[in-house]
């Protein structure tokens, strides 16, 4: 019947029946809409598997709907129809559009076309077989709905005057008038579903819930019913959930079982809510009860490996035999990511779609997906320099000491990076980028109020740390941390993590047996090539095949009971949702883990170190809480005892239960060198060390003075990082300086400097100048080569080396020139990694006249801040102290020299930014016994430049040439304390 056609048709029809019309209507709108908040969304209206142009039409189709625009709503539907004609849903909606507009026949026959096309779906022939009904009985196409004289007097007053109300949304009114009309008129069906949808539109769903259990004692189930019990029961469901929560508090175990089960009655599918029942059930005792709840999930998804060995735990503990279900259980557990797929949503999805027409797999998966999305946005605020955060995200990168320079990975640009490196010959490229980031970072810190720092010179120290390579410990030490829960994972993530809980279960039933290789083939492996790819059961596994492994080395033992303690563990956690639980393998130290990783949260380092001792003592043998307990002791500041808990855990032979580069984090704590380096070269070997742990070998290896080694190590990690700089491990910027810094110190075994200074020690710190007995006022120019037979050593030195000297401009009547030319061959060392005092002892040997043959020895001192090149900051504060003495041996004499200099560095970027101009104010002092007995101090002011060169892909720069000079008057003292004091030096 054409639309113009339905206003004379309805003209036609007498009152009662136009009245019937209308309750069709909004019985149609009700049965197709209705939702967990009791209004419209269309959003939740449509099936799954729609997306793109298709699902906005589908979207129009069902708001349309929702909004009494049925002619609206047929027509789109129509259109995404012919787009996706395969959409059980749609071809519901378009025949409950139809029908709601008065053309039964017309839907019936759309209906008939959709089961020619698409084969007896239940929930075509079932809407079918109602709007037949419906016009064989002369009434609207809705179950139940008999003709207008199955409703007369006081209750079809009630009746209108509850549709009335429902379309007013007056749903109190309409829940009173409908129960009303089903007391006088108990025998329509129709009014049920008033009633029902009236109750829960106002909110009272345990009466609508009711009402739906009512009318289906009395009527029979049918997809009506089923659909509103769904939806009424996903929004009962979570109550009972938190009131079980709620009765856990109180120690109620009985109460809690009750919430829980009544939770599950309510949403049968609601997986969350059969594992908190599970859960309780372990809690009791009631290993029975375990088993038959256990049953029930197997009965919805057979697939699942979790379920089937949650039974078999149940039985094995009971005494009986468990090998059907844990041999199922393997059989269905997916070997990889790739193998993982949810079976239970998508056998649901496609029974929703067969049953409700689309409109329940909606809303059975508008929850998943909430939470999903709650998840996720969770786990993008959580703070990326939360310390438990970092640890847990299993980053296998550790850096050595740099002050300050953490910050600096905040923004790296991969693309600029790799660029730098590949095309970057002399390092200065490099360089402007992370100048470029410390500009950027300064930004960042001024609205923050911090203070970022980096120092050029502590690229030279290695100190290593195992922060970050720590296995995830499950999602309990993150759920409470950064929300990072399980369903914000895909389905097929999710079902392989539960998989692979589900083996080391098994696993442990197979110890408590004393089988330990049936608890190994259960196993699945556990990967070392990413450690940031690792899930929170990996742990759990490693430690259970390090223990069938040792078990195996035992004698056989007798078979055990399987002790009722050791069940598995549930992280069960109260949401928005209501239950929200993982399962984990038996871990006692779960709830002293949780503490520990959010007092690291909270900084409060002293309750987090207690928290992991408790950890271990629950569970001595796991490597991953000595390894955390060692992490927080070092972010405590506490490095002896992280030391010696490293020592501890070698001692413990737990090294062989960890992977490789945690191993040789630990035995770098330990101070113990050669074995850390052994364990790194193993990671390299097995392709498990990325470029970071490559730097960290590196470092150790030069700790140990195993330069080349140490030198390759860090090449590998640099060339590894210029290839792929997109990648996950790749070093940042400020570690590659860092690496190139190292890589230069270590592999410089010589080296030579000239030299021209006035006035001495004026000007110059360091060995600088050959001091001359007697002179003062006087140049000196020089040059001098070094050699490092052992090599770098470090944070120690040692050279040997050969000088010559010529005194020219000599005032008075002293000697000059050719005839004070002299040269020396001595050896200096630095003995101490932290205290930088040199001392040294050289022949002179004379060359001119006026040179007298003679041993000097020689020590000195200095120590300053910021005297090295920074690039993070454009200028700095810097000061510097230098105290030098010493004594010819055959014709004593002694002379000492002191200076102190404060003022500002500033990098002259314009030019270039390895030229750095220091302006500054000194203080000298200086004492010759051969001059007279007077000590000079003069103060003054000076400026200094320095510039420096030679830098390539592998290495900083390492030669420099520096200009200084100063002017000073006198505090104390002869006159040798005033005047200009000049200095240039040139090292290679």
């Amino acid at each position: 019947m054409p639309d113009r056609q339905v206003p004379n048709a309805r003209r036609m029809t007498p009152p009662a029946t136009r009245a019937t019309s209308r309750v069709a209507r909004v019985m149609f709108w009700t049965a197709a809409m209705m939702c967990a908040s009791g209004h419209a969304h269309a959003d939740e209206t449509l099936p799954l598997q729609l997306s793109g142009a298709p699902y906005r039409i589908a979207r129009d189709a069902y708001a349309a709907f929702g909004e009494h625009r049925y002619a609206d709503a047929t027509a789109s539907a129509r259109e995404a129809i012919r787009q996706r004609p395969d959409v059980v849903g749609l071809r519901v909606l378009l025949a409950n559009s139809l029908a709601a507009r008065g053309r039964l026949k017309e839907a019936s026959h759309e209906l008939s076309d959709a089961i020619a096309q698409l084969g007896p779906v239940p929930a075509l022939i079932s809407r079918r077989r109602q709007i037949d009904t419906s016009i064989a009985g002369g009434g609207e196409g809705h179950p139940g709905g008999g003709g207008a004289g199955d409703l007369q007097g006081p209750a079809l007053v009630a009746a209108r005057a509850a549709y009335r109300d429902f379309g007013k949304k007056d749903y109190a009114a309409a829940a009173r008038e409908s129960r009303e009309a089903v007391r006088l008129a108990p025998q329509v069906e129709r009014l049920r579903y008033l009633l029902v949808d009236s109750l829960a539109a106002s909110g009272d769903d345990p009466a609508a819930y009711a009402a739906a259990d009512d009318a289906a004692r009395r009527f029979g189930e049918n997809n009506e019913l089923r659909t509103r019990r769904r939806y009424i029961g996903d929004r009962l469901a979570p109550v009972e959930s938190k009131a079980a929560y709620a009765a856990r508090a109180n120690g109620d175990l009985v109460e809690v079982e009750s919430h829980a089960r009544k939770a599950v009655a309510f949403a049968p599918s609601r997986m969350e809510f059969r594992t908190q029942l599970l859960e309780t059930l372990f809690a009791r005792g009631d290993l029975a009860g375990v088993e038959a709840a256990a049953s029930d999930c197997i009965a919805i998804d057979r697939n699942d490996a979790l379920w089937w060995t949650l039974r078999g735990y149940a039985r094995a503990a009971r005494g009986a035999n468990a090998d059907a279900d844990f041999a199922h259980a393997l059989a269905v557990a997916p070997e990889s990511l790739s193998q993982a797929g949810d079976t239970r949503a998508n056998v649901g999805a496609q029974a929703d779609d067969e049953n409700d027409g689309g409109a329940m797999s909606v809303a059975s998966s508008a929850l998943r997906n909430q939470r999903q999305s709650d998840a996720a946005s969770a786990k993008t605020s959580a703070d990326p320099s939360d310390p438990s955060s970092a640890m847990l995200a299993g980053s296998a990168a550790v850096r050595h000491r740099q002050r300050g320079s953490e910050a600096t990975d905040a923004n790296v640009n991969a693309d600029t990076q790799g660029s730098a490196m590949r095309a970057d010959p002399t390092g200065i490229e490099l360089e402007r980028v992370l100048i470029a980031e410390g500009d950027a970072r300064r930004a960042e810190a001024a609205a923050s109020g911090e203070n970022v720092m980096f120092d050029e010179a502590d690229a030279r120290r290695a100190n290593p740390s195992i922060a970050g390579v720590t296995q995830s410990r499950g999602n309990q030490a993150t759920n409470d941390v950064a929300s990072t829960s399980g369903e914000a994972a895909s389905a097929a993530e999710r079902r392989y993590r539960d998989a692979r809980v589900a083996r080391t279960i098994i696993a442990d039933v197979r110890l408590a047996q004393n089988r330990p290789q049936a608890a190994l083939d259960a196993l699945p492996s556990v990967s070392q090539r990413n450690a940031a790819a690792l899930d929170d059961a990996d742990a759990a596994i490693a430690l259970r095949r390090q223990r069938a492994k040792t078990m195996l080395q035992m004698a056989a033992a007798a078979q055990n009971d399987i002790d009722p303690r050791a069940r598995p563990t549930f992280d069960c956690r109260e949401d928005r949702y209501g239950a929200s639980c993982d399962v984990y393998a038996h871990d006692p130290a779960l709830a002293d883990t949780r503490a520990a990783r959010l007092a690291e949260r909270d900084g409060k380092h002293g309750e987090a170190i207690d928290h992991w001792r408790d950890a271990i003592a629950a569970v001595p043998d796991d490597p991953q809480l000595r390894i955390a307990l060692i992490d927080a002791l070092a972010a405590a500041g506490k490095a002896r005892e992280a030391s010696k808990e490293a020592r501890a855990a070698i001692d413990a032979n737990l090294l062989d239960s960890m992977s490789d580069l945690q191993a040789a984090f630990i035995a770098s704590r330990a101070g113990e060198r050669q074995l850390a380096l052994d364990r790194f070269a193993r990671a390299e070997r097995s392709g498990t060390l990325p470029p970071g742990a490559q730097a960290d070998a590196g470092y150790a290896a030069l700790s140990m003075h195993r330069n080349e080694e140490g030198a390759r190590y860090l090449e590998r990690a640099m060339d590894r990082t210029a290839s792929a700089p997109h990648a996950d491990d790749a070093l940042p910027p400020q570690a590659v300086y860092d690496a190139r810094a190292a890589h230069a110190e270590a592999t410089r075994d010589w080296g030579f400097s000239m030299n021209v200074n006035y006035r001495g020690s004026g000007a110059q710190q360091g060995f600088a100048f050959n001091p001359t007995p007697g002179l003062s006022s006087n140049w000196q120019a020089g040059a001098e080569a070094y050699w490092r037979p052992f090599g770098s050593l470090g944070d120690r030195m040692f050279e040997v080396y050969a000088r010559g000297y010529e005194n020219f401009g000599v005032q008075g009547s002293g000697p000059s020139g050719a005839s004070t030319l002299q040269a020396a061959l001595g050896a200096r060392v630095k003995p101490f990694a932290s205290v930088n005092a040199i001392f040294a002892i050289e022949k002179i040997l004379p060359i001119g006249s006026d040179v007298r043959s003679d041993w000097l020895a020689r020590a000195a001192y200095s120590t300053g801040f910021g005297d090295t090149r920074r690039l993070d900051v454009p200028s700095w504060w810097t000061g510097t102290f230098y105290g030098e003495a010493g004594h010819y041996l055959v014709n004593p004499s002694t002379y000492a020299t002191a200076n102190a200099r404060l003022g500002r560095t500033y990098r002259i970027d314009s030019i270039s930014p390895r030229l750095t101009v220091f302006p500054h104010a000194v203080v000298g002092v200086d004492y010759d016994s051969a001059i007279d007995r007077s000590v000079p101090v003069g103060i003054g002011a000076g400026v200094a430049a320095r510039y420096w060169f030679r830098g390539d892909g592998y290495d900083t720069t390492r030669s420099f040439v520096d200009i200084s000079v100063q002017y000073r008057v006198r505090v104390a003292g002869d006159d040798r304390a005033k005047g200009v004091f000049f200095g240039a030096v040139f090292s290679y």
